[in-house]
């Protein structure tokens, strides 16, 4: 599918949330088999010994007492069922799941001195209602943890637009000033993404042009400030700047020079860079 007035490549895979590893898929798959008597059954994996652990135990027999990776087949609250774990962050887990046909991404918070926090964030969030944060849906506590599941977002990432590096620019002001649209919501329900790059922002086409839609917003950011956010809205116009470098870098550079601003501080907020970038592109 075409991307801009120059177009580019779309990604067949459905790209990936903010994570700090993955686990190997041949490691993954051995994990797999070597417990696959518990699946679906009440178990989970300990990360520490491998065993399993039933889920009505607050520590494996090891003495372990951490939320352990869930197994495939595992149910969760609202009837969803664990495919794969797909991601660890800092303070929690991402599993692509499953009900009937339905896919999407649960959001499992580790730390339960974070779920009365993540659990209001995760209110404000399904009550935005807005198509580029995605939806939420369910949200319920399981094994002293809260468990949110997310609709899967667009697999298309800035940054493969990036390796296609055929986007215009007019699609780059129209990416980023969306994008500083979606910051605007989700600041002003006192919600801070944190974690903003190229594989967070997705891309989609809607009414004949491109708008962003951000991967999950995560579910426990408990540091995490709106200054945070706008750094991050730096780096991702760099991405949407490097994927038109076919573009006359005359008509890229005011573009680098707000990529300046946001790294630096010096855009006040998100309505300041909205306000910015509709300038830039009269």
């Amino acid at each position: 599918m075409g991307f801009g007035v120059m177009g580019a490549g779309g990604n067949s895979g459905r790209g990936k949330p903010f994570c700090v590893r993955k686990p190997p898929a041949r490691q993954a798959s051995a994990r797999a088999e070597r417990v696959s008597p518990f699946q679906g059954a009440g178990f989970l994996r300990c990360p520490a010994c491998g065993r399993a652990w039933p889920l009505d135990r607050p520590t494996c027999a090891c003495g372990v007492d951490r939320l352990p990776v869930l197994l495939p087949g595992t149910r969760l609250p609202g009837d969803w069922e664990i495919v794969e774990e797909l991601c660890a962050g800092r303070h929690e887990d991402r599993y692509q799941v499953r009900r009937d046909r339905q896919e999407a991404i649960a959001l499992v918070v580790r730390d339960p001195f974070l779920a009365d926090d993540a659990r209001d964030r995760g209110a404000r969030l399904a009550a935005l209602g807005h198509p580029g944060l995605g939806r939420v849906l369910d949200q319920e506590p399981a094994w002293g943890r809260l468990v949110r599941v997310d609709e899967l977002p667009p697999a298309t990432t800035v940054r493969d637009l990036v390796a296609d590096g055929r986007l215009d620019v007019a699609a780059v002001g129209s990416l980023a000033t969306g994008l500083a649209r979606l910051l605007g919501i989700l600041h002003g329900a006192e919600i801070a993404h944190g974690c903003l790059d190229v594989d967070a922002v997705r891309v989609v086409r809607r009414d004949g042009g491109l708008a962003p839609v951000l991967a999950p917003v995560p579910a426990a950011a408990p540091s995490a400030v709106p200054g945070d956010d706008l750094v991050g809205a730096g780096d991702v116009l760099a991405g949407l700047l490097r994927a038109a470098r076919r573009s006359p870098a005359a008509e890229l550079q005011p573009y680098s020079a707000l990529v300046e601003l946001l790294r630096t501080g010096a855009v006040a907020d998100a309505l300041d860079l909205e306000r910015r970038l509709l300038a830039l592109a009269r």
